[in-house]
């Protein structure tokens, strides 16, 4: 079965977001507070700006992607 760049991309956006749901439980788990953002600007300095800039543009490529596919239309809330 060959996947497409999509499917990928996909799974990059899952990747992505449950690593950073897994660091912060770990972190809150050992010192019981979440990390902000002057713990990791502290920590890795300029660097953390880069790193911002590389999940925003994984976040705009994700929208792009859903709107390209049209999954938001098919998604149905119910209560």
């Amino acid at each position: 079965m060959k996947w497409s760049r999509g499917t990928y991309f996909v799974m990059l956006i899952l990747i992505w977001i449950c690593a950073n749901v897994l660091s912060q439980a770990a972190f809150i788990g050992r010192f019981g507070t979440p990390y902000g953002k002057e713990l990791i600007v502290e920590e890795i300095g300029i660097i953390y700006w880069f790193l911002i800039c590389v999940e925003l543009l994984i976040y705009a490529f994700a929208i792009k992607y859903l709107k390209s596919k049209n999954i938001s239309k098919k998604i149905v809330f119910t209560t």
